[in-house]
Protein backbone atom coordinates (compact mmCIF):
# COMPACT_ATOMS: atom_id res chain seq x y z
CA UNK A 1 0.00 0.00 0.00
CA UNK A 2 2.72 2.45 1.00
CA UNK A 3 4.81 1.56 -2.04
CA UNK A 4 1.99 2.35 -4.48
CA UNK A 5 1.19 5.62 -2.67
CA UNK A 6 4.83 6.67 -2.90
CA UNK A 7 4.92 5.87 -6.62
CA UNK A 8 1.72 7.82 -7.28
CA UNK A 9 2.95 10.88 -5.38
CA UNK A 10 6.37 11.07 -7.02
CA UNK A 11 5.33 12.30 -10.53
CA UNK A 12 3.18 15.12 -9.10
CA UNK A 13 6.05 16.25 -6.84
CA UNK A 14 8.44 16.22 -9.78
CA UNK A 15 5.99 18.21 -11.94
CA UNK A 16 5.48 20.72 -9.10
CA UNK A 17 9.24 21.15 -8.76
CA UNK A 18 9.61 21.52 -12.55
CA UNK A 19 6.80 24.12 -12.61
CA UNK A 20 8.53 26.09 -9.85
CA UNK A 21 11.84 25.86 -11.72
CA UNK A 22 10.26 27.21 -14.92
CA UNK A 23 8.82 30.19 -12.99
CA UNK A 24 12.23 30.92 -11.45
CA UNK A 25 13.95 30.72 -14.85
CA UNK A 26 11.32 32.97 -16.42
CA UNK A 27 11.71 35.54 -13.60
CA UNK A 28 15.48 35.47 -14.11
CA UNK A 29 15.09 36.05 -17.85
CA UNK A 30 12.80 39.02 -17.20
CA UNK A 31 15.18 40.35 -14.57
CA UNK A 32 18.22 40.27 -16.83
CA UNK A 33 16.22 41.03 -20.01
CA UNK A 34 18.70 38.91 -21.91
CA UNK A 35 17.52 37.73 -25.33
CA UNK A 36 19.99 34.86 -25.27
CA UNK A 37 18.79 33.71 -21.85
CA UNK A 38 15.16 33.82 -23.01
CA UNK A 39 16.08 31.80 -26.12
CA UNK A 40 17.81 29.19 -23.97
CA UNK A 41 14.80 28.92 -21.68
CA UNK A 42 12.38 28.63 -24.59
CA UNK A 43 14.48 25.82 -26.06
CA UNK A 44 14.47 24.05 -22.69
CA UNK A 45 10.71 24.40 -22.28
CA UNK A 46 9.83 23.01 -25.71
Amino acid sequence: MFGSDLTNNTPSRISQAWGTGKIILWNCSLLYKSDTMIDVIKKNLV
